[in-house]
Order: C-alpha cells, then structure tokens, then sequence
C-alpha cells in the first residue's frame, strides 16, 4: 500500500518504502497524479511506496497566507524530498500542455509557465539521469526542443567538448502509461 506526502511537514522514508517524487508545474496544470499513482502500483504491488507531490492538499491553500516563511518552507520541502529520491528512488517529471492562461500585462506574460520545473530538470538531469523519468506530453508547445535537449550528451555535460552529433540514449515519454513503467522497472532494479 502506498501513501502520499505533501508540504511542508518533514516525514521520514522508512527502509522498506521506495520514494517517487512527482515534479511538474504545479499552478497549472491538470491533475495527473492520482491516476500515475494507481498505475505504478499496479505495477509494483509488492512495493511499499511513497508518492511526495509539491502540491498542498485540502483546504491548505485556503488557509495559509502565502508570505515568505511558507515560501522558504515549502521550497525546502521540495529540495529535501527531490535530493531523497534522486539519490535512491526516482523522480518522475511532466511536463504537459498549459491548460489555464497565464495573466498578462501589456503583452506580456507575468511569469513563464515552468520556469522553476524547468531548473529542477536540468539540476537533476546533470547530476543523476539515472533516476530520472521525464513525460512530455505531445501537446507541450516545447516538447521537441526539450528532447533534443536532454539528448544532447554534450549539452548537458559542459565537461566535454560540443558535439551536435553525439546524442545520448536517454529516453522520454508520451503518454502516462509508459511513464509509469519505466518507473516501476526503475524502482525494481
């Protein structure tokens, strides 16, 4: 049976648990969570596992005023849980179409869509691929060029030389269902 964490209380894995760790842009995105839940451990029903989701449940966002404390919480929340499970699980990463317009002003848009997942990504792909799962929905407006991207050996490890035709075998999703695979394949090895 599995279990779910959410910001900003601090629970310990326990030894016999496996962490995934969902990453996506939170404020606008739909939710896609509970059914990744219930298809990996479907998949792995041997597995004790915890799913650590960015995202305040229940009336959370009602009640608590957004104010720099609850930032600084909720980030570090992120990080602790996100190095957690890059160094022994998986993070799981979707990127999906934006559903609900950002606001603008004069034309331009007030924040971009993905901005801090799109840092996270990178942070990780660079440091621990191995425990990574990407889903990039076929919608996303970026899909090819963040392919192409995290494909790019060379460009991502800035150690060696540039080369557009050194390509990696890193592999990304198009839909949920083989997302959820390559997971618990990641979490049986």
């Amino acid at each position: 049976m599995s279990k779910s964490i959410h910001p900003v209380e601090i629970q310990e894995i326990a030894a016999d648990e496996q962490l995934v760790f969902l990453a996506w842009p939170i404020r606008w995105i739909s939710d896609w969570r509970k059914t990744a839940m219930e298809i990996i451990e479907e998949l792995s029903p041997w597995k004790k596992l915890v799913f650590a989701s960015p995202d305040r449940v229940d009336n959370a966002k009602l009640h608590t005023e957004w104010n720099e404390d609850f930032f600084s919480r909720q980030r570090n929340w992120e990080q602790y849980y996100l190095r957690q499970a890059i160094q022994k699980w998986v993070v799981l990463f979707w990127l999906g179409k934006q559903d609900n317009p950002l606001g603008e002003k004069n034309g331009i848009q007030k924040k971009s869509y993905w901005a801090i997942t799109h840092i996270e990504l990178w942070q990780i792909m660079v440091t621990h691929s191995g425990r990574l799962i990407v889903w990039i929905d076929s919608e996303y407006n970026e899909r090819s060029t963040i392919i192409n991207d995290l494909q790019q050996s060379s460009y991502l490890d800035l150690s060696i030389p540039y080369d557009h035709n050194q390509s990696s075998d890193f592999p990304v999703e198009s839909t949920l269902e083989a997302t959820c695979f390559r997971t618990s394949i990641l979490l049986n090895s």
